[in-house]
C-alpha cells in the first residue's frame, strides 16, 4: 500500500511544473551545502525518533506513526530531486567525495601518529563521523538521481505518446488528402460516353432538326426565349407552318444546350433508322424465303437436266460436238494466262492426235481468275510521293508499317501464282500414273511443275525400300530429264533480279511453295529463254524495269510436247525398273531375266555380301575414283552405292557404283578394288610385271564399256553385277591355274590363262559356246 501511495503521489508531483532555477546556486542547494559544511552533531539524535517531551499543562503530544514519518521523508527527498538538477548533483557528488578523501587522509595521519592525546582521539572520532555522514549523503544523492531518472523517463514517455498521436493524425490527413486528389483526378479524367458518338455537323443539325427539339431542351434546362416565347417560333402568313426563330441565339450560344440538342436529335434519328432497319430486315426475310423456294425448284430441275444432257451425249458424239464437261473446260481456258493457255491447247491437240492416255484438266477458282489484275509494278512503296496533300500524308503516316511488314507483303504478292492451273495426267504401261500440275508465276514469268506419282500395286512394295525409296521421290524423279536440266535454277535470266526485290537468296527456297521451273516445262508452255539473255535493268533492289518479257510461242510448245511426254514415260518406267533391281540387290540377290543375252547359267563361286548407299562426299574421297571425278564423268546429282563381293575368305572386291539420273541411257559406272594377295586397283596390280592393263582396268572396261547395249537396258545394273561376279571368278581361277594346290580351282571354261604381251584375262563371255575368252 505504501508503494502504491508513493507512486500516486509521484504522479501528482510529475504534473507539477519544475522550477525554472536549476542552477548550482539555488536556495535548496545552498542549504544542502551549508548542512554539509557544518560540524556534524555529537550524536545521532536527529536520526532517532523524537523523544517524548511534556508540554505545558501536562498534556503529551499526539504520537506520530512511523509510516507518516517515512512519507514525509520521501516527499521531502522528491521535492529536493525536482529542484536539484543533474549538474548540481554532479557537483555535490564530486565535492562530497573530495571531502571524504581528505577526511580519510586526516584520519590516517592521526592513526599513524605514535603519541596520541585526547584531542587526537576526539579529532579521530570527528573524522569517523564526517566520513559516515558523507557516505550517508552519497546514498541520498543516489536516491535523488534514481528518482530524477524515473521522472525524466516518465516525461519522455508522455512526449513520445504525444508525438505518436500527432504522427498518426498526420498520416490520416495525408491519406485523406491522397484520396481527395485521386477523386479529383477521376473527375478531371472522366469522359462521357457521348463523346464517342459521331454526331452530325452543326450546320446539318440546324437545318434538319425540328423546333420541338429546342423546346424540349429549353424546357428541360428551365430557360425561356426572348419575349416569353418558349418555343421561339412564329407563324408566317395564314398557314400553320412554324419556323424556328431563335435556335442559335438561345441554344447555339450555349455549348451545353447545343450538346443536349444534338444528342437528342441523334437519339431520334437512330430510333428512326432502327425502325427502317427492322422494316428492311422483314423485307429481306420475305426475299430470302422467295429465293429458297426458287432454289428448291432449281434443285428439282437439276436431275432432270442431267438426264436430258446424258441422253443427248450420243447425239453430240454423232455430230462431233463437245460435251458439257469439255465446254466447261473450254470456258475456263479463256481465263488462263497465255503460257498455260498454250500448254492446255497443245496438250489437248496431242491427246486428240496421238495419245488417249493423257488427260489435260484445268483446276482452280474461275471467279478469282476473272477478278485478277496484274499489278506487280506497284510492289514498290510509293509513300514518298510529293504530290500528296498534307491531310493525306498525315493519314498515311498513321497507317505506315515498319519495313519488315512491307517486305513481307511485297514478298507475298510477288510469290502468288495464278489461281488457275493445268494438270496433265499420264498413264504408264504398268498402271502407274504421274500427274504434272503446271502453275504460272506472273511476277517471274515462269511456269513451275509439281509432280505427284501414283505407283501401281506391283511397284508399291518396292517403294518402301529404305535405300531405293528416294528413287521415286516426286521432287527429283524428273530431274535431268534432259541434259543440264536439274530444276534447281530458273531458266529465266531475269529471275535473279526479281529474287533480289523480294529478298530471296535462291529459287530453291521457293520450290516448296511454287514448284520446280524445269526447262522443258517452259518449252511446253511456249516460253523459250536464251541461255545468255541480255536484260537491260538496274540490279539494285526495287530499281529498274522487269526487262524484256519473253512471250509464249505456240510453235515452241508444239515442237517439244510429244518428246517431253515420251521422255517422262521412259523416265518413270526406268526408275521403277531400277528400284525393283535395287530392292533385289538389297537382299544380296542378283538376278537377270532368263534367256537373256550374256547371262551365265552355270555356278558362280563369288557372292555379293554387302550393298549400301553412300553420299557424294564418301564417293569422291575414295582413291579409286579420283580420275573419274577429275574428268567429271560423274556429277553430285548421281546416286552412289558401295558393293562388297567375296569369294572364300581371302578375296574381296569393293565396287563403287555411280548411277546417273539419266539411267539407263547412261549405264552405271563401276570403280573396282581387289583385295587378294595385296590390294589391286586400276592403278596398281603387282601380281604380273610389265602389264599395260591391270585387273581393275580390264574388268572395269568390261563392265563400263563392253556391256553397253547388251541385254535389256532396264536391267543393266543387275547384268553388270552378274558379270562382275563372273569376272571375279574367272580372274581368280585363271590366276591360280598354275598353283599346286590351287587356292581357287578352275570351274569356268576358258582356253588360255592369259594372252598377249599384256597378259589379258579371259573376261569376255561367249553365250553361244558358254566359254570365256580374251577380247
Amino acid at each position: 500500500m505504501k508503494t502504491v501511495e508513493s507512486k500516486s503521489r509521484g504522479k501528482e508531483r510529475d504534473k507539477k511544473p519544475r522550477p525554472e532555477n536549476d542552477s548550482v546556486n539555488s536556495p535548496a542547494v545552498r542549504e544542502m551545502k551549508k548542512v554539509k559544511r557544518d560540524e556534524p552533531p555529537a550524536s545521532n539524535d536527529h536520526l532517532s525518533p523524537p523523544k517524548k517531551r511534556a508540554l505545558d499543562g501536562g498534556m503529551s503530544p499526539k504520537k506520530q506513526s512511523p509510516g507518516d514519518f517515512y512519507h514525509e521523508v520521501i516527499t521531502k527527498e522528491e521535492n529536493e530531486a525536482e529542484v536539484l538538477s543533474g549538474g548540481d548533483a554532479k557537483t555535490l557528488h564530486q565535492e562530497t567525495c573530495a571531502d571524504i578523501l581528505s577526511t580519510l587522509k586526516e584520519a590516517l595521519d592521526l592513526k599513524l601518529k605514535p603519541d596520541k592525546d585526547s584531542k587526537d582521539k576526539a579529532a579521530l572520532d570527528g573524522c569517523r563521523k564526517r566520513i559516515v555522514m558523507g557516505s550517508t549523503f552519497l546514498k541520498k544523492l543516489n536516491r535523488l538521481e534514481k528518482y530524477h531518472v524515473k521522472l525524466s523517463r516518465n516525461q519522455t514517455l508522455d512526449a513520445k505518446k504525444q508525438v505518436d498521436g500527432l504522427h498518426l493524425q498526420l498520416q490520416n490527413l495525408l491519406y485523406e488528402l491522397q484520396h481527395l486528389q485521386k477523386e479529383v483526378q477521376k473527375c478531371l479524367n472522366f469522359r462521357s460516353q457521348d463523346e464517342a458518338i459521331d454526331l452530325v455537323p452543326e450546320d446539318e443539325f440546324f437545318k434538319e432538326a425540328p423546333a420541338e427539339l429546342y423546346d424540349a431542351v429549353l424546357g428541360m434546362c428551365g430557360k425561356r426565349c426572348e419575349g416569353g416565347n418558349v418555343s421561339g417560333k412564329r407563324k408566317e402568313g395564314k398557314g400553320t407552318k412554324c419556323v424556328y426563330v431563335l435556335p442559335q441565339a438561345k441554344i447555339g450560344s450555349d455549348a451545353h444546350l447545343l450538346r443536349l440538342a444534338r444528342l437528342g436529335w441523334e437519339l431520334e434519328e437512330r430510333k428512326r433508322l432502327a425502325r427502317d432497319c427492322q422494316q428492311v430486315k422483314a423485307a429481306k426475310e420475305v426475299q430470302l424465303m422467295e429465293i429458297q423456294r426458287k432454289q428448291a425448284t432449281l434443285r428439282n430441275l437439276e436431275p432432270m437436266l442431267a438426264s436430258i444432257l446424258q441422253a443427248c451425249n450420243p447425239l453430240l458424239e454423232a455430230f462431233s460436238l463437245p460435251s458439257g464437261h469439255i465446254r466447261e473446260l473450254q470456258h475456263k481456258a479463256y481465263y488462263l494466262p497465255s503460257p498455260l493457255y498454250i500448254l492446255y491447247v497443245q496438250a489437248c491437240a496431242y491427246v486428240d492426235a496421238f495419245d488417249k492416255k493423257v488427260v489435260a484438266v484445268i483446276h482452280g477458282n474461275e471467279e478469282e481468275a476473272k477478278t485478277l489484275t496484274h499489278s506487280h509494278n506497284q510492289l514498290r512503296d510509293d509513300s514518298d510521293s510529293e504530290a500528296e496533300g498534307e491531310e493525306t500524308r498525315k493519314k498515311r503516316h498513321k497507317k505506315r508499317r515498319n519495313e519488315a511488314e512491307r517486305d513481307e507483303e511485297r514478298r507475298k504478292r510477288a510469290l502468288a501464282h495464278h489461281p488457275l492451273s493445268v494438270s496433265l495426267s499420264i498413264v504408264l504401261p504398268d498402271g502407274s500414273t504421274i500427274v504434272l500440275q503446271f502453275r504460272y508465276v506472273d511476277y517471274f514469268n515462269l511456269v513451275t511443275v509439281k509432280v505427284t506419282l501414283n505407283i501401281s500395286p506391283d511397284s508399291a512394295q518396292a517403294a518402301n525400300s529404305s535405300i531405293s525409296g528416294n528413287l521415286l521421290d516426286p521432287e527429283n524423279i524428273l530431274s535431268h530429264l534432259f541434259p543440264g536440266d536439274s530444276g534447281e535454277e530458273s531458266p529465266n535470266p531475269t529471275t535473279r533480279h526479281h529474287l533480289k526485290e523480294v529478298k530471296v537468296e535462291s529459287w530453291a527456297e521457293l520450290v516448296p511453295q511454287l514448284g520446280i521451273p524445269y526447262h522443258w516445262a517452259q518449252k511446253m508452255a511456249g516460253l523459250d529463254f536464251l541461255p545468255l539473255y541480255d536484260v537491260h535493268r538496274d540490279d539494285n533492289v526495287g530499281g529498274g524495269s522487269r526487262g524484256t518479257l519473253v512471250k509464249a510461242n505456240p510453235e515452241v510448245s508444239a515442237r517439244c510436247i510429244k518428246d517431253v511426254i515420251d521422255a517422262i514415260r521412259e523416265r518413270v518406267a526406268s526408275r521403277v525398273a531400277l528400284q525393283k533391281q535395287i530392292v533385289q540387290i538389297e537382299s544380296l540377290h542378283v538376278s537377270v531375266s532368263n534367256g537373256r543375252e550374256a547371262v551365265y547359267s552355270g555356278k558362280i563361286g563369288s557372292k555379293l555380301s554387302s550393298w549400301k548407299s553412300i553420299s557424294w562426299g564418301e564417293y569422291s574421297s575414295a582413291s579409286t575414283v579420283i580420275p573419274i571425278v577429275r574428268e567429271e564423268l560423274v556429277s553430285p546429282h548421281s546416286r552412289f552405292y558401295r558393293a562388297l563381293l567375296e569369294r572364300g575368305s581371302a578375296a574381296r572386291i569393293v565396287a563403287l557404283i555411280a548411277v546417273d539420273p539419266d539411267y539407263p541411257r547412261k549405264i552405271p559406272l563401276f570403280s573396282l578394288s581387289l583385295k587378294w594377295r595385296g590390294e589391286r586397283t586400276a592403278k596398281n596390280d603387282e601380281n604380273v610385271r610389265n602389264r599395260m592393263y591391270s585387273m581393275g582396268q580390264e574388268l572395269e572396261r568390261e563392265l563400263n564399256v563392253h556391256l553397253d547395249g547388251v541385254g535389256r537396258k532396264e536391267e543393266i545394273l543387275s547384268l553388270q553385277l552378274h558379270r562382275l561376279l563372273l569376272g571375279m571368278d574367272v580372274y581368280l581361277e585363271s590366276t591360280c591355274l598354275g598353283d599346286n594346290p590351287a587356292e581357287f580351282p578352275k570351274e569356268k571354261l576358258f582356253f588360255a590363262q592369259a594372252r598377249g604381251r599384256n597378259q589379258v584375262k579371259p573376261l569376255h563371255y561367249l553365250t553361244e559356246l558358254d566359254v570365256f575368252v580374251q577380247r
